[in-house]
């Protein structure tokens, strides 16, 4: 897993000239996680529909100032998630099982027999509306 170390005026110059998601892709972290980390960090991001305006030419809203607080650290590390998938250790590549005595008829499965085909359910009688009976026509 790589770390990032970035300083908040990096971060919040990057946030604020690309969108979340595409900062997150090249930090290798998900948009949801950046998001937290700049909220930790005090940084403020582009409000809901901000490229959507830039992409428009429309007025993007008021930048908000990065402000400084005096039990704020200068820089936040950024680390990916944790794979959600374990590896097990592979076994050494001159390992092999031992094959004396193996009885391979042993390992030959029998074919499985064709399952029934299951009933095929009544056709629905009736008009069904919300449990009530639908009006006819005219009504």
């Amino acid at each position: 897993m790589v770390h990032h170390v970035i300083t908040r005026e990096a971060l919040y110059e990057r946030v604020w000239a690309q969108p979340v998601r595409t900062v997150a892709l090249e930090l290798g972290v998900s948009d949801v996680g950046l998001g937290k980390a700049c909220r930790s960090a005090g940084i403020p991001t582009p409000p809901r529909g901000f490229w959507t305006r830039i992409h428009h030419r429309k007025p993007p809203p008021p930048r908000p100032p990065l402000e400084a607080r005096p039990d704020q650290r200068d820089w936040v590390v950024i680390a990916p998630a944790r794979s959600r998938v374990r590896v097990s250790p592979l076994p050494s590549a001159t390992f092999h099982p031992p094959l004396d005595g193996l009885d391979l008829a042993s390992l030959v499965v029998s074919p499985v027999e064709r399952i029934p085909d299951w009933p095929v359910p009544a056709p629905v009688r009736g008009p069904v509306f919300a449990g009530r009976p639908r009006r006819p026509w005219g009504d």
